[in-house]
């Protein structure tokens, strides 16, 4: 079964507000970073240590198996929720986590991974706090930290003018954003480009449709008119059939 996840004709609502905080967490592992996000400040004790501050790039053992997203993704993604409603809000929302899943956003950086369960964990909290839709605050939000990856840390990849040498650089975006499975793309008609994951566990169903919606976005951001994004689920990940107006 297809599912549509996006379309320039009707795209998901965007928030605009103004950031709450200076500069702009950048995914680099040759700058350091200079303090952890303020939302998690209440929970996470400051490491001093270069050997625990270095231990926050890796996964926990055990957990190589289940894909991982990426740190600068998850700690933009709480940002938007606190312009959206506040950081009191988001810390109140955040204590609702469990030990184990708090455990996974100690030392968290932008270039650290975290399962995307507990990702997926921080805005379902954040949405009972708030009182909105789950399904429609993480379209929100997703559609958002998209939309600022690629206007920050991810706008050289934009450049690129022509629909073969943007559709080439998803491989690119895709590896930025998960450490697991691999994404192949080709353009097989003008306009007309088929993604595919291949290599998840089964049951990540709400990654495959957050993919989808930043794939979406990314072609409107790069000036593409008329986008249209479906997905199906398959073992091991999903097809996707991108559409815009060439």
């Amino acid at each position: 079964m297809k599912m549509r996840l996006y379309s320039s004709a009707h795209p998901p609502a965007t928030v605009h507000t103004r950031s709450a905080f200076n500069g702009v967490t950048r995914a680099s592992s040759r700058r350091p970073m200079r303090g952890r996000h303020p939302a998690l400040a209440s929970f996470i004790e400051h490491t001093s240590s270069r050997a625990s501050r270095s231990q926050a790039l890796l996964p926990s053992p055990g957990m190589a198996e289940r894909p991982l997203l990426s740190g600068s993704i998850l700690l933009n993604q709480i940002k938007v929720c606190e312009e959206r409603f506040g950081q009191p809000l988001v810390q109140e929302a955040l204590r609702e986590l469990s030990a184990s899943e708090m455990e996974q956003l100690r030392g968290l950086l932008p270039v650290s991974w975290i399962r995307t369960e507990v990702a997926e964990r921080v805005l379902d909290v954040v949405a009972k706090r708030s009182g909105r839709d789950a399904d429609t605050l993480y379209r929100e939000v997703v559609v958002t930290t998209v939309e600022r990856q690629f206007r920050t840390v991810w706008r050289a990849i934009l450049h690129f003018t022509t629909d073969n040498a943007l559709v080439s650089r998803t491989p690119v975006i895709y590896s930025k954003t998960y450490n697991s499975g691999t994404l192949t793309s080709e353009i097989y008609a003008p306009g007309r480009s088929r993604l595919i994951v291949t290599g998840w566990p089964n049951n990540y169903g709400r990654q495959m449709h957050g993919l989808g919606l930043g794939i979406g976005t990314v072609l409107r951001l790069a000036g593409r008119k008329h986008v249209d994004v479906t997905h199906s689920l398959r073992q091991g990940g999903a097809e996707f059939q991108a559409t815009w107006k060439p």
